[in-house]
């Protein structure tokens, strides 16, 4: 299979680690937009996306060419 990747940057880090300042200027930079997988997972009070809520957000995520994805 042969897939076109596209422009994909992936920032991962404890928190305090200043993902998101880097996330936000990686951004700007390339014009690129941000994917915050936290705010995407994770539903009102905490409660988990669903295995099949999760894995079509997923699969929204990976047919965009050019994100930069930020998480942990």
């Amino acid at each position: 299979m042969n897939m076109d990747l596209g422009n994909r940057i992936m920032i991962i880090g404890s928190c305090g680690a200043d993902k998101t300042t880097l996330s936000k200027q990686l951004g700007k930079l390339l014009a690129l937009p941000i994917i915050h997988l936290d705010k995407e997972y994770w539903k009102p009070n905490w409660v988990k996306s669903s295995k099949e809520e999760w894995e079509a957000k997923q699969n929204k995520f990976v047919v965009k060419l050019h994100i930069i994805q930020q998480f942990m």
